[in-house]
């Protein structure tokens, strides 16, 4: 709501000294508004880190939640919110959530299409050994399903919910469940739904793969 309020105060106030063209008034202004989000990501993050240093995980946890619902418009400070909420959750005892976030933080790495950078590469290439040890963890109560889709980026629900902390896994993604049956449903917009029932076996580890079907034109 502020970052809106100061987008339209912005744009008022420079619309009227007559300075720029609309165009470029509406550009700067949002260009404002997203270095704002960026501060204000920089000041939940920080905080958190303090939180976690001090035993206090739920609180920095909800301030990193905070952090990531922002939609930062560097991508950066979106994967160590990320790995910074998979630490949070890891020191909670809780390894299912702290897989997804490492889950989520590779794949807006590969998402991201670009040379991250070195330092970037190195915390990737320990963000993937790291995800090798906790997958050993889980699969000791649960099963996993490396759940892809043609094409990607489908939305998955487990038993009617999205899946995970966030909801926001989007295939090729991998998911742990308790053993028993489930109803597995991928979504995609202007697809068919795919939907299965699988079960599942603790520390057993499968694959599922539908290829979606196209929507008939209205």
């Amino acid at each position: 709501m502020r970052a809106a309020r100061t987008l339209v105060s912005s744009c008022v106030f420079l619309i009227v000294l007559g300075s720029a063209t609309p165009r470029v008034v509406v550009a700067q202004a949002l260009a404002g508004a997203e270095a704002e989000k960026n501060i204000q990501v920089d000041a939940f993050y920080e905080q958190a880190k303090v939180d976690i240093d001090g035993g206090r995980l739920p609180f920095a946890v909800e301030k990193l939640r905070k952090a990531l619902a922002l939609r930062a418009p560097d991508p950066r400070r979106v994967w160590k919110v990320l790995m910074a909420l998979a630490v949070a959750y890891d020191e909670m005892g809780r390894p299912l959530n702290a897989l997804e976030y490492i889950q989520l933080f590779l794949n807006a790495l590969d998402a991201y299409g670009e040379d991250p950078g070195k330092d970037w590469t190195q915390r990737r290439a320990m963000m993937e050994q790291w995800i090798v040890e906790l997958r050993g963890v889980v699969l000791k109560s649960h099963s996993g399903v490396e759940l892809g889709s043609t094409p990607g980026g489908a939305r998955i629900l487990i038993d009617g919910r999205a899946y995970g902390d966030e909801g926001a896994a989007r295939t090729p993604f991998t998911v742990f469940m308790a053993p028993g049956q489930h109803v597995v449903r991928v979504e995609l917009d202007g697809y068919k739904p795919f939907e299965t029932l699988v079960t599942t076996e603790t520390g057993r580890a499968s694959a599922l793969h539908p290829t979606l079907d196209r929507k008939p034109p209205p």
